[in-house]
Formats: C-alpha cells, structure tokens, sequence
C-alpha cells in the first residue's frame, strides 16, 4: 500500500502540477503530507492501535539501498564535485555538527530551566547530537527533485553523511556521561575523542575493504552476464552494513564508501547487462524505500496514540 501511495504520489507531482507548486513542495514534503493525511484518518476516523515507525526496519531495511545507490550513483552523477569538496564537506561534518549541538543543548538546557520542558544538562546533550544530523535521506529527495547545483548537493550531501559517525560519538559519550559513575573528567572525554577516530576510520575500513575485494573477485572470478554480479554488489553492501553497526561503527559510512568504491572500480569488471540492472535496481529500490520513509514518518505523527507533543519545545528547536 505505501509502495502505491508513492508510486500515485511520484505520478501526480511529475505529470499534473504545476511547475510553481513543484518547487514550492517537492516530491518528498507531498509524499509526507500524504502520510500525515493517513495518520490523521486512522487517529480520528478508527479505533487501530498504530504500533509507530520501527526504527529496527529503518535502519536495516529501508536505509541500506537508499545510501548505497547514492554511492553508486555518486560518480556518474556528480563527477569529480564531491572529492574536490572533501575538506569543506569535512569540516561541516565534524565542526558543524558540534557546533550545531551545542547550541541546541544549551537552548533546549535554557528552555528546561524556563519550565518547558523538564529535561537535564545531560539529556539535553543528548537531544541535541540526536537533533544536530542532517537526515541523508530528505537531504537527497529534496535536492534531487529541486536540481541544485553539483558543489552544492555534494557538499551537503557528504555532510549528512559522515555527520553520522560524530553524531553518534556525541551521543554515546552523553549517554555515558548521564551515568553516575561515569563523570565527565579528562580521561573520560579523551575516550570519548579516541571513539570518534575508532568509529570513523573502521567505518572507513570496512567499507572501503569490502568493496576492493568485491572488485577484485568480480575482476578474477569473471562473473558471466547472468545477474550473479547484481547479487553479489548487493549481498556484500548490506554484509558490509551489518558488520559495521554489529561493530557499533556508522553504517551509513561503511555502505556509502563501499558504494562509491563499486561505483568507480567494480562495475568495470561487470558486464554490460549487469551494469544496467545493478543500476536499474539500485535506483528503484533507494526511490521506493525513501518513499516508504517519508509516507511512514508522516503516518506515525498522528497515528502512533502514544505521541505526546510540546508545542513551546518544538518551537524553540525549529
């Protein structure tokens, strides 16, 4: 049913409406739109007890091809913009990133101690490297369906990629700092500094590990035009995934470098067919999963009866 209503969606926004409502509201905002729609009428209208997103299968499921064909795509897409941006795309991951959760700890610590919201320093830290990240899936419906220059798709872009892996630094470093036996000294925080690096490079490592020897196997192995390259490009992309976040490393890394890494050396070892339908598939399955996650987020805001909404909070975080 998700799968239509996006499918009904893509159809709508890309044959009837008008070119000023386009770009007013691209693709994704009308596919969430539709999904709050649907949560409003099963909140209202009926008695289902919605069980909410599952981030279980977000993470696992729907997340892996969407960043993975926009590793694989990265290349014949967008040329040489993104590794000529490294440093800038860097420096707003790592800098950027810690800023923007620093501030949002610090107004959303001021906002508990106005009585908004009765949060501590420490879970307001916590709010605030889960809020920081940019999104990669909404950073790449809405710049794709709005054709916004190269240097500045890919700028952001790789930032709200690898502004996962500080993110999830921040994070873990909060969470231990809110244990009481866990106070935030010097040894501490420089563990907390290693992790970042540790999370970093073996993110870095495994992506990039995996995807030279999926290359080399299909370079020596000399894999026929009978889809078996498609499948190995896929197996190995979510084998990769999984090792990472088992490992507690950013996943989202992990498959982007070993999607950019299949993108630029592995699919010269596949036949011609195999490109296609690797490109093909990897291109339909990241455009309906990221459809399924924005008509499922936006069923969930008022579907799931468990939602409970501070409106003054939610206004000082926007």
């Amino acid at each position: 049913a998700a799968t239509a209503a996006v499918a009904a969606v893509h159809l709508l926004h890309a044959g009837y409406l008008p070119r000023a409502v386009k770009r007013l509201l691209p693709e994704s905002a009308a596919v969430l739109l539709l999904g709050v729609a649907g949560g409003a009428i099963v909140r209202y209208t009926t008695s289902v007890n919605f069980v909410g997103f599952n981030h279980d299968v977000f993470f696992h499921i729907l997340l892996p091809p969407i960043i993975l064909y926009a590793g694989y795509s990265l290349e014949e897409l967008h040329g040489d913009v993104f590794f000529s941006n490294i440093r800038s795309i860097c420096t707003f991951a790592i800098l950027g990133t810690f800023i923007s959760t620093v501030v949002v700890s610090l107004l959303s610590w001021a906002a508990a101690a106005g009585g908004v919201v009765p949060l501590s320093l420490t879970e307001c830290w916590i709010f605030g490297a889960l809020i920081s990240a940019i999104d990669p899936v909404s950073t790449l419906s809405i710049f794709e369906s709005s054709h916004v220059e190269d240097e500045l798709f890919n700028v952001v872009f790789g930032e709200s990629v690898l502004n996962d892996a500080v993110s999830i630094v921040l994070f873990r470093a909060a969470s231990e700092f809110a244990k009481p036996d866990y106070p935030a000294t010097a040894g501490n925080i420089g563990k907390a500094i290693g992790m970042f690096f540790l999370v970093s490079m073996g993110s870095v490592l495994i992506g990039l590990g995996v995807g030279a020897l999926v290359s080399i196997g299909l370079k020596w192995l000399r894999v026929g035009a009978d889809g078996l390259a498609t499948v190995i490009f896929f197996l190995f992309g979510f084998l990769a995934y999984s090792a990472a976040e088992a490992a507690h490393l950013s996943g989202i890394i992990t498959i982007l470098l070993y999607g950019i890494f299949l993108g630029h050396y592995g699919k010269r070892n596949m036949s011609r067919t195999d490109k296609l339908v690797t490109g093909n598939l990897s291109h339909i399955l990241g455009w309906v999963f990221e459809g399924i996650v924005f008509i499922s987020v936006g069923t969930s805001v008022l579907a799931d009866r468990n939602h409970s909404f501070n409106f003054s909070f939610i206004a000082i975080t926007l």
